[in-house]
């Protein structure tokens, strides 16, 4: 797992701020094993990090309406697109150290780069 990253303990509400393109089995490489499987409705796979040394810097990462759960794809090794919630009290250095984690396959915005495609979104 990346060393910057500790499991957060604490429950927050959160939504999609960011979208992460990464096959799953990358995703494991990077970050480890999900801290939460299904929800039997939206999503099979839920991290939840701060920041070593910064526990309001927050980020999330969870698959929606994207896997098994949802009947879209057979198996979760399938899912390369993940919603992203960057946040806390903390959240400009949570989005600094995200893209530090992630690189270029961390994109701004509540809309995915493949809904913009669907909707004629430029």
């Amino acid at each position: 797992m990346h060393t910057a990253l500790v499991k957060h303990q604490k429950w927050v509400d959160s939504h999609r701020t960011h979208t992460l393109t990464m096959p799953y089995k990358d995703l494991v490489n990077l970050i480890g094993e999900p801290h939460f499987g299904t929800d039997h409705e939206k999503s099979d796979a839920d991290w939840r990090f701060h920041f070593r040394g910064v526990p309001k810097a927050l980020i999330f990462l969870w698959n929606y309406k994207n896997g098994p759960t949802y009947g879209e794809t057979k198996t979760i090794e399938e899912v390369d697109e993940w919603s992203v919630f960057i946040g806390g009290e903390k959240a400009q250095l949570a989005e600094t150290g995200a893209k530090g984690v992630f690189g270029n396959a961390l994109t701004d915005g509540a809309i995915s780069p493949r809904l913009k495609e669907k909707l004629g979104i430029l």
